[in-house]
């Protein structure tokens, strides 16, 4: 497998009166030609290698704020990936928080994937829910699931070809549906300034995420978006 590394993406409150880092989630890239991508083949991650790399991340961010991985489907339902967890839960100065992301697998039903997620709420470990009402992780789903989670994460980079109005009509489904679970909701994908205040006005009780945060946001002495590898 390529060698990877993790980026470190910080999840703002918006809430505060400057924006603070309240989790990192850790991003798989791997370097070509001088450029970071995402691995062709990040669900090739083994447990090992994922407790290297989360291990070595959390050594570098501040201790006590949580880090989020995301788990492929095929990951996220092996029992060698919830002992990995279990692992990093005991070892590391933060919490680690599965995320599953919002791409499907044929060989791996949903009642798997609730039976999974039964599972690590068991090791005190409730998941966040990737990219909800995008990708595959749609109502049906995400409702099996909703008992284990304690995020739900809406996409707006995966939904730029709709309108405006229809983007606000899936936020305001979601957002509804968050509150209405009493699990917290992070908005993905704000890039810019004004994106950023239109969004506190909509969604003042929702987090966020994206480069324009990760810029803005007081986490400096972690470096953000700040590349980390094992040693």
């Amino acid at each position: 497998m390529e060698s990877m590394t993790f980026w470190a993406q910080p999840t703002v409150d918006v809430e505060a009166a400057h924006p603070r880092a309240t989790s990192f989630e850790l991003l798989a890239r791997t370097r070509h030609g001088g450029e970071w991508e995402l691995p062709a083949n990040v669900e090739a991650m083994t447990p090992p290698q994922l407790i290297a790399l989360v291990t070595a991340a959390a050594k570098a961010l501040p201790a006590g704020i949580p880090l989020s991985v995301n788990l492929h489907p095929r990951q996220f339902v092996r029992p060698a990936f919830v002992a990995a967890i279990a692992e990093l839960q005991a070892a590391c100065p933060s919490p680690v928080v599965v995320e599953l992301t919002e791409k499907r697998d044929p060989l791996v039903p949903t009642r798997e994937l609730v039976a999974a997620a039964e599972r690590y709420a068991a090791l005190g470990q409730p998941i966040i829910v990737d990219d909800v009402g995008s990708g595959q992780n749609l109502p049906g789903l995400v409702e099996g699931l909703t008992p284990f989670a304690h995020t739900y994460k809406f996409a707006l980079q995966d939904l730029y070809g709709c309108s405006s109005a229809d983007l606000l009509d899936r936020l305001d489904f979601w957002a509804t549906r968050a509150d209405g679970a009493g699990v917290a909701l992070v908005i993905e994908g704000v890039e810019t300034a004004d994106l950023y205040r239109r969004l506190r006005v909509l969604c003042p009780q929702a987090q966020m995420q994206g480069d324009y945060l990760a810029a803005a946001a007081s986490v400096a002495q972690a470096g953000t978006q700040a590349l980390f590898a094992p040693r």
